[in-house]
C-alpha cells in the first residue's frame, strides 16, 4: 500500500502535465507513492500523457476544481493525501519530508508547504517572498492564537485522508476560490491545520501573470477574509461570479454586474438577519460525491 497518495486535478495541462508527474513518481524513490491525475474534461492529451509518464488517470468530466479533487479523494488509497496543482514541481526526496511532518506532529491533520515559483518574473519572485517570509506565517500565527485552523493554499495541500472524509470531502459549493480555506475549517473538528516553511517545493506564476498580480491576489484575500468572518453565503456567491468571470464564461459589464449584485444582495439578507457562521460545529457533514 502506499504510503502517500498525490493527486493532480488536470484541464488541458498536456504542456506540463509530464514534468509534473514524472518528479511525483519518483519520489517512489524515498517513500512508497500512487499518483493519480484527474482529467477534468481535457480536449488534448492530458491524460495520454500522465499515463505515459506513470500516472493512474481518473476521469471527472464535470468542470471544476472542487468536482476533481473529490474524485481523486475517493480514489486514494494512502492514509496521507496530497492534492498538488498540475503546474506544480516536488523537488526530490518532499514526500519523506512530508510524510515526517506528520510522524512529528500526531496532532497535525493537513499542512500546506512554502513555495517559490519555478517561472516567476522579478515582481512575481518580490511578492512570493513577502508572502512566503511575512504575509502568510504571520497570519497562519494569528489563526492559530485564535484558535482557529491555520493557512491552507491550494497549490499543495497535505492531509490525513481519513479525516478528509470524515470532514465530508470538498464543498462543491466552492469550485475555485476559498475552497482550500473551507478544507481547512472542515478538518480543524479533527485537529491542527497550519502552514509550514519546509518542506518546500515550486509552482508556477502563470495565472499571475495571465490575470494580473493585483487582480489575483484582491480575489484570494477577499474569499478568504469571508470565510474567516463567518460569510460563507456572500463568499459562496463571488466565487462563483470570480469563476465564472475567469472561466469567460461571462464577459466584462456583465461579469460587473454580477459582482455587484452579489455584494447588495448581501447587504439586503445582512440588514434582515443576523449574521452566522455556516461552518457552526452543528452543520451536518457534507456527503461524499459518488
Amino acid at each position: 500500500m502506499p504510503e502517500i497518495s498525490f493527486v493532480v486535478p488536470a484541464h488541458n495541462e498536456a504542456a506540463g502535465i509530464g514534468a509534473c508527474v514524472n518528479a511525483l513518481v519518483h519520489q517512489g524513490n524515498s517513500a512508497r507513492v500512487e499518483v493519480i491525475v484527474v482529467d477534468n474534461g481535457s480536449s488534448d492529451d492530458t491524460a495520454t500523457i500522465a499515463a505515459a509518464h506513470g500516472a493512474r488517470v481518473v476521469s471527472e468530466p464535470r468542470p471544476g476544481l472542487a468536482h476533481a479533487r473529490q474524485a481523486g479523494l475517493m480514489a486514494a488509497q494512502a492514509p496521507i493525501l496530497v492534492f498538488v496543482d498540475a503546474d506544480t514541481l516536488v523537488p526530490p526526496a518532499w514526500a519523506e519530508a512530508a510524510l515526517g511532518q506528520f510522524r512529528r506532529n500526531p496532532e497535525l491533520v493537513a499542512f500546506s508547504p512554502a513555495f517559490y515559483f519555478h517561472d516567476g518574473r522579478f515582481l512575481d519572485n518580490l511578492g512570493n517572498a513577502v508572502f512566503r517570509k511575512i504575509l502568510c506565517p504571520l497570519t497562519n500565527a494569528v489563526l492559530l492564537g485564535l484558535r482557529r485552523p491555520g493557512v491552507l493554499i491550494g497549490s499543495t495541500m497535505a492531509l490525513r485522508t481519513d479525516a478528509l472524509r470524515a470532514a465530508g470531502g470538498v464543498d462543491q459549493a466552492f469550485q475555485f476560490y476559498g475552497e482550500d480555506t473551507l478544507v481547512a475549517r472542515r478538518m480543524a473538528k479533527s485537529g491542527k491545520v497550519s502552514y509550514a516553511q519546509h518542506p518546500r517545493l515550486y509552482t508556477s506564476a502563470r495565472r499571475y501573470q495571465d490575470r494580473g498580480l493585483i487582480n489575483v491576489v484582491y480575489r484570494y484575500f477577499t474569499i478568504f477574509l469571508l470565510i474567516q468572518l463567518g460569510r460563507i453565503g456572500i463568499a459562496g456567491r463571488l466565487a462563483r461570479t470570480f469563476y465564472d468571470c475567469d472561466r469567460g464564461v461571462v464577459r466584462g459589464d456583465r461579469c460587473r454586474a454580477m459582482l455587484i449584485s452579489a455584494l447588495r444582495r448581501d447587504h439586503q439578507q445582512h440588514e434582515l438577519a443576523p449574521v452566522h457562521d455556516d461552518l457552526a460545529p452543528s452543520e451536518p457533514l457534507l456527503q461524499l460525491d459518488t
